[in-house]
C-alpha cells in the first residue's frame, strides 16, 4: 500500500471513530448545518436527558419556543436553507434528519418519501409545529450539543473571572508591601530631629576632620573626634586638652 493510501485510510478512521466519541460529525453533502447523533455521546450524557418524565417536560419547552418558526420567516427556498448553519437544536429538533430523505417544502414541513425505514427517527418526524421531530433522537442530541457548547462558555467566562481575581490578588499585594516598606523607613528616621541625611552629612565631615594635618597634635585630633560624635547625637562634649 502506497503512502499516499495509508493517509487515505488513516484519515477516514480517524473520522469514523474519533468524530462520534466527540460528538461530531462532518455535514452531510450539499449541506453546511450539521447531524447530530444521540448514540455519539456518552451514557453520562444520554441519562441526563433520557426517561419520559424528563424528555416531556423538555419537549414541553421546545414547543413552546418561537425558535423553529422563526426559521420559516428566514428561509424560503432548500438551497438557502441547505446553505445556512443551524444550531444543534434547530438541525436535530425543527426538520427531519437528512438521511430520511424528506424533500423540502418550507424549514418546518417536509414531504415523507415512500420509505422512511432507514432510521427510527423517520418515523418520528410530524408536521404538526408543536411535535416536528421532538421526539426524535436526533433532538435529544442537539440539546446535549447545545447545553454542551454552553458549557464552554460559561468555562471561558469562569477562567477570566478567576485571571482577574488572580490580578487584584496580586495588585493588592504589591501595595500592601510597598506601604510596609514605606513604613518601616519611616521608623528608621531618629526622633531628635536629625535626619538621616544630616547623620550622614556629619559622618562624612567626621571623617575628614580625622586626616591629621601639621597643626593638629593627638589630644587635638582627639578632642576634635569626640565633640564631631557629639554634634552628630545632639549632645555637647568638651574635652579638655593638656598642654604637653
Amino acid at each position: 500500500m502506497s503512502i499516499k493510501q495509508n493517509c487515505k485510510h488513516c484519515l477516514i478512521s480517524q473520522n469514523i471513530t474519533i468524530g462520534p466519541i466527540l460528538g461530531l460529525r462532518p455535514p452531510v453533502p450539499g449541506r453546511v448545518y450539521l447531524e447530530y447523533h444521540f448514540d455519539d455521546y456518552s451514557g453520562w450524557l444520554r441519562r441526563r436527558v433520557e426517561g419520559p418524565l424528563k424528555w416531556e417536560r423538555i419537549k414541553f419547552c421546545l414547543s413552546t419556543s418561537t425558535m423553529f418558526a422563526e426559521l420559516n420567516q428566514s428561509y424560503h427556498f432548500a438551497q438557502d436553507f441547505f446553505k445556512t448553519y443551524l444550531t444543534p437544536l434547530q438541525s436535530g429538533c425543527c426538520k427531519p434528519p437528512t438521511e430520511c430523505g424528506y424533500t423540502f417544502v418550507n424549514p418546518t414541513y417536509w414531504i415523507s418519501p415512500i420509505s422512511s425505514a432507514a432510521n427510527k427517527d423517520c418515523m418520528e418526524w410530524s408536521n404538526e409545529q408543536t411535535q416536528l421531530c421532538y421526539g426524535c433522537d436526533s433532538c435529544k442530541a442537539g440539546l446535549i450539543a447545545n447545553l454542551r457548547r454552553e458549557w464552554r462558555r460559561a468555562d471561558v467566562i469562569l477562567l477570566c473571572t478567576l485571571i482577574g481575581l488572580v490580578v487584584v490578588y496580586l495588585m493588592g499585594c504589591c501595595a500592601f508591601r510597598n506601604a510596609k516598606t514605606e513604613e518601616l523607613f519611616r521608623s528608621m528616621e531618629p526622633s531628635d530631629g536629625h535626619t538621616l541625611g544630616f547623620r550622614n552629612a556629619k559622618t562624612e565631615e567626621l571623617f575628614r576632620s580625622m586626616e591629621p594635618s601639621d597643626g593638629h597634635t593627638l589630644g587635638n585630633f582627639a578632642s576634635g573626634f569626640l565633640e564631631n560624635v557629639g554634634l552628630i547625637y545632639g549632645l555637647k562634649v568638651h574635652v579638655p586638652v593638656p598642654n604637653l
